[in-house]
């Protein structure tokens, strides 16, 4: 009995050593380098996909440098749909930009106009060429225009730098202008032919400013 079971034990040692079947070796493989993040790569198939990728940076690199600029992308312009025609302003009397601050013997003005500005009254003034039929029709208009608060005055077009104390800011460069002067010494120009409704308009004004 004692003999079996010793070589029982003896068969049993010599499987665990030398018979006993081994499990199956499974070599370890390094996995390929991510060639986007830039990590050395171990095995040769990681080594050859890296080294194409840096070749690859290096030529587009190469021909960026080469052209001198680097493409840009930018995003389509737009414009803004029509939505209508384009409204038209009518012209307006041309306005002095600056009134005049002192006015009196010394500014050259003839004395009926220094007394008329003393007086605080509107003046119209017309500055004309007598030869001209426009400046001639405009002046019979101007005869029409009254009122106590009005003066009126008329002027050779080729005297007008005598007025300029007064009529500072407004364009005198032709003939027939009406320059209407408000109590203020604000300065309106109606330049070419107007007829007597569009004066007193511009008289009814400089009176409603004058009041502001």
């Amino acid at each position: 009995m004692r003999i079996a079971l010793a070589g029982a034990l003896a068969f049993l040692a010599l499987w665990m050593v030398a018979l006993r079947p081994k499990a199956e070796e499974v070599p370890a493989t390094t996995p390929a380098a991510n060639v986007q993040t830039g990590a050395p790569a171990q095995s040769a198939p990681g080594q050859a996909a890296q080294t194409a990728q840096a070749d690859a940076n290096a030529a587009a690199a190469n021909a960026a440098a080469s052209a001198g600029t680097t493409p840009a992308t930018t995003a389509p312009a737009t414009t803004a749909p029509a939505t209508g025609t384009a409204a038209t302003t009518p012209a307006q009397p041309a306005t002095g930009a600056a009134p005049a601050t002192k006015v009196d013997a010394s500014s050259g003005l003839p004395p009926s106009v220094l007394k008329a500005i003393a007086d605080k009254k509107v003046l119209v003034l017309l500055f004309w060429n007598p030869k001209a039929s426009d400046d001639a029709a405009v002046r019979r208009e101007l005869r029409s225009v009254k009122g106590k608060s009005v003066f009126k005055h008329v002027a050779n077009i080729k005297s007008v730098s005598r007025y300029s104390s007064i009529t500072r800011g407004v364009n005198l460069a032709q003939s027939p202008t009406v320059v209407v002067i408000d109590r203020k010494l604000r300065a309106t120009a109606l330049t070419g032919f107007v007829d007597a409704a569009e004066i007193r308009q511009a008289v009814a004004d400089a009176k409603r400013v004058a009041r502001r």
